[in-house]
């Protein structure tokens, strides 16, 4: 069934220092966290820390998840299932790191969703007709990076607050599995607020 990013869920279940970063770092063991508003980053750690812990899906990452018991399960060496899910993943495998696709199952209302506008890694957004409730659907987007015989799939957890014209506040927040757009900060305006943690985990490959 079609589903929206708020809810994906695993089958288990200083920006100048960002810009640092290489593309095609794969990710560690490491948890990162940034906060952002107006498209600067907050680096007071009372600040993030209270932000963070105030969001609707908790960034927190026990040590027990870092090791999946649910396998990546290859049933073609381009195809991919996740855990006790029947839903393939084709993957375009690039050195040792693979980008799994969903078929196309995540609904978009707007070409300038600010959470598909997060993610690293997206798919193209295609078109569908507005009785069906929404304008957009698009291809989950997983990456994982060999590591041995599992692969360390990525983590992105966010928490989003913005300020409407009205002086009223929305929130979204949620986890995917994919890496940070850097780009997306500039669309963080004034009175808006953005937190991001990276992590990641291992699933075992069979």
């Amino acid at each position: 069934m079609p589903h929206i990013y708020r809810t994906l869920v695993f089958p288990l279940m200083l920006l100048s220092c960002w810009s640092c970063r290489k593309d095609e770092a794969k990710p560690n063991g490491e948890v990162r966290q940034w906060v952002f508003t107006a498209g600067r980053e907050i680096t007071d750690k009372q600040i993030k820390k209270c932000f963070i812990e105030r969001a609707g899906t908790a960034f927190t990452v026990p040590p027990n998840t870092q090791v999946s018991l649910e396998p990546a399960r290859f049933i073609k060496p381009d195809t991919v299932l996740f855990g006790a899910s029947t839903i393939p993943f084709a993957v375009v495998k690039s050195g040792q790191q693979y980008l799994c696709y969903s078929p196309l199952v995540v609904r978009i209302s707007t070409p300038n969703d600010i959470i598909h506008s997060l993610l690293k890694h997206a798919s193209p957004l295609v078109p569908v007709p507005t009785s069906t409730g929404f304008s957009y659907l698009t291809k989950e987007v997983r990456v994982g990076y060999v590591e041995g015989d599992n692969l360390r799939v990525s983590r992105l957890h966010y928490r989003l607050k913005r300020t409407g014209s009205s002086g009223s506040f929305s929130e979204q927040s949620g986890s995917l599995f994919n890496e940070f757009n850097q780009a997306s900060v500039a669309r963080i305006g004034t009175g808006d607020t953005l937190a991001v943690q990276e992590s990641s985990m291992l699933v075992p490959i069979q």
